[in-house]
């Protein structure tokens, strides 16, 4: 892809209203890292109310209230051994937006590029498979054979998180 054998996906989660910039908070960054040798998918978690999240499953996530662009970074490096990695995509520009909005500017510190990659996706399956509208990542996956899971909507998820982390009796980080 891209003329990489290794690539990173980057999807937010977030509060808010992607119409009313001012409304988003993070959530969520979730970040898949493909190499010819392995396929890893890390979950940073952006805010402090989700910290349980982590120690739940911290084979998968990773504590970064601070938005430490270094930390991610360091756990592309880790996995993409041989520095193949040039891009960070995402399926729009909001992605694009939050990750400038709440890391700073990727260039300053690295080579990798955040790039939506919706455009380029919408001319292969164009060319491919002949698809028209609606161009969502579901139907591409679908097309590929890939199982989509149901569609949960972000704010919902995010919200439905918090309200289990402060609803359960067990849950010490809630004061």
């Amino acid at each position: 892809m891209w003329g990489s054998e290794s690539w990173v996906f980057i999807d937010f989660e977030v509060f808010g209203i992607a119409a009313e910039p001012d409304s988003i908070k993070p959530g969520i960054l979730g970040m898949l890292v493909e190499t010819p040798e392995t396929s890893t998918y890390i979950c940073f978690i952006l805010d402090e109310e989700l910290k349980p999240l982590s120690n739940l499953f911290p084979e998968y996530t990773v504590y970064n209230p601070g938005h430490d662009l270094h930390m991610i970074l360091h756990h592309i490096v880790q996995l993409d051994t041989n520095n193949e990695c040039k891009y960070l995509f995402s399926w729009s520009n909001n992605d694009v937006e939050w990750l400038k909005r709440f890391f700073g500017e990727l260039s300053e510190i690295s080579e990798l590029k955040a790039v939506n990659a919706l455009p380029s996706a919408r001319a292969e399956a164009r060319a491919q498979w002949e698809m028209r509208r609606p161009h969502t990542l579901s139907r591409y996956l679908e097309r590929i054979g890939y199982e989509v899971p149901k569609k949960v909507y972000p704010t919902e998820l995010m919200r439905d998180l918090k309200s289990i982390w402060r609803n359960n009796p067990n849950n010490s980080s809630k004061d």
